[in-house]
C-alpha cells in the first residue's frame, strides 16, 4: 500500500486551516500528494470545469494549462466517473475505463505525455448541488489505487466536506459586509460565484430586473442575445483575470432598454483571490448613467478632512470606478491611488470598500434632507 496514514492525517489537518487561508490549499495539495503515493493532485468543480476553479499541486500546472487550452473539459474521459462519484463518493479510474484505453485513448495519450495514468477521485462538497473532485494521480510506472487504498480515501471525505462547509460560510461573512454596505447606499448590485452563477440579487437592483435585465436558471441575461454574450464574457474575463485582486479588473457592458434609460453593468471581483468555495466571487454593479449616487466630493472634504483629490477619489470609487480606471480619469500613477485610497479608509475610520460606500450613501441621504 502507498498511503502513509501518519502523513495522511497531517495533510487533513491542514484542511481547516485552508478553509480560512484559501492559499493554504495548495499547500494541503502538495502534502497529500506525498501521503498517499501519488505523483500530483489536484481540486476541480466536476459540475463545471473551469481554469479559474482549478487548483493543482506545481507538477502538473503545465499540464493543467494545456487541458484547458486545448479543449479537454468536454471530451474528458474521467467525465465518466460522474455515477460513481454520486453513488458511491469515490471513483478509480480502472472501474470506468476499459484496460485497452489506456493505450490508446487520446486522453490517456494526453495524460501519458504528463506522466499521469491512473487517478482516484473523490467527490465532496460545501452545499449540496456542488460536485467538487479531489484527484489524486500517478504514473504508468506506479500501480493504480487499490480496493484497500479506495477504502482509506473515501474516509477523508468527511474531513474534506467539513473544511469545505467552514470555507462556506466564512465567505458567506466576509461578502455580508459588501452586501450591506451596497443595500445602505441603495447602490444595485448582483453577486455572482466562481463558476458566474448568480447568488445575491440586492434589494436596489430587483426594480431593474424585468424583460430586458434579468436572471434566468441563475445566469445574468439580456432580453438581447448580443448583450447577454457580452455579459458572460465580462464574468468570464474578471474570474480568469490573473493577478486581479477586488476591484483593479473591470469589465462593462450597456444594456439598451426600448421604453427606459439605458443601463450600465460594471461587473469586478470581489476583493481577494478566487476561492473554491466563495459565496460569491464577483459582483455586477448596475447603474443609471444619468443618476447621481453619490454625496458631492466638498460634502466629504468638510465631513472628514479629506483633500480634493481624496475626496473626488471617493466619490468614483463608490460610483464603481476601479482604482485603474480613476488611476487613468486623474492621470494620475496607480500607486498614487492606491496610497490616497489608504488615507481615505484611515481618515473616514472605515476598512473596506463596502464599509466606505455605506457611509458616502449617509453623506448623501444627509446632504438631500439639508437641501
Amino acid at each position: 500500500m502507498g498511503i502513509d496514514l501518519e502523513k495522511l492525517d497531517r495533510a487533513l489537518d491542514r484542511v481547516l486551516d485552508a478553509a480560512v487561508d484559501s492559499a493554504l490549499w495548495s499547500v494541503f495539495l502538495e502534502e497529500v500528494t506525498e501521503a498517499t503515493g501519488s505523483y500530483a493532485a489536484s481540486i476541480v468543480r466536476f459540475d463545471r470545469l473551469s481554469p479559474s476553479t482549478t487548483l493543482v499541486t506545481r507538477n502538473i500546472a503545465s499540464a493543467s494549462e494545456e487541458y484547458y487550452q486545448s479543449g479537454w473539459p468536454s471530451s474528458d474521459w474521467n467525465l465518466h466517473a460522474r455515477n460513481l462519484l454520486a453513488r458511491d463518493g469515490i471513483a478509480r479510474t480502472q472501474q470506468f475505463t476499459p484496460p485497452e484505453f489506456l493505450e490508446k485513448h487520446d486522453f490517456f495519450r494526453f495524460m501519458g505525455k504528463h506522466a499521469l495514468r491512473y487517478s482516484c477521485m473523490i467527490e465532496w462538497h460545501a452545499v449540496p448541488h456542488e460536485m467538487l473532485c479531489l484527484g489524486l494521480h500517478r504514473t504508468p510506472d506506479q500501480e493504480p489505487y487499490s480496493d484497500e487504498e479506495a477504502a482509506i480515501l473515501l474516509g477523508i471525505r468527511e474531513r474534506l466536506m467539513v473544511g469545505a462547509r467552514m470555507a462556506y460560510r466564512i465567505s458567506q461573512n466576509r461578502v455580508s459586509g459588501t452586501i450591506s454596505g451596497l443595500d445602505i447606499a441603495r447602490i444595485a448590485a448582483i453577486f455572482f460565484d466562481p463558476l458566474g452563477r448568480i447568488t445575491h440579487v440586492n434589494k436596489a437592483a430587483l426594480p431593474l430586473l424585468d424583460r430586458d435585465l434579468r436572471v434566468v436558471d441563475q445566469e445574468l441575461r439580456s432580453f438581447d442575445d448580443a448583450e447577454t454574450a457580452q455579459i458572460r464574457r465580462a464574468i468570464r474575463s474578471v474570474l480568469n483575470h490573473e493577478g486581479s485582486v477586488g476591484s483593479e479588473h473591470v469589465e462593462g457592458v450597456a444594456i439598451v432598454r426600448k421604453e427606459q434609460p439605458s443601463l450600465f453593468l460594471r461587473i469586478q471581483r470581489i476583493a481577494g483571490e478566487i476561492d473554491l468555495f466563495a459565496h460569491s466571487a464577483g459582483l455586477c454593479v448596475i447603474e443609471i448613467p444619468e443618476q447621481q449616487r453619490t454625496a458631492q466630493p466638498d460634502t466629504l472634504r468638510k465631513a472628514f478632512g479629506l483633500t480634493e483629490q481624496e475626496a473626488l477619489i471617493a466619490v468614483r470609487l463608490c460610483e464603481g470606478l476601479s482604482l485603474r480606471e480613476i488611476s487613468e480619469a486623474t492621470e494620475r500613477s496607480y500607486e498614487t491611488v492606491r496610497t490616497h485610497m489608504k488615507s481615505i479608509l484611515q481618515k473616514t475610520g472605515t476598512s473596506r470598500q463596502g464599509e466606505l460606500i455605506a457611509l458616502v450613501a449617509k453623506m448623501k441621504m444627509y446632504e438631500s434632507n439639508a437641501a
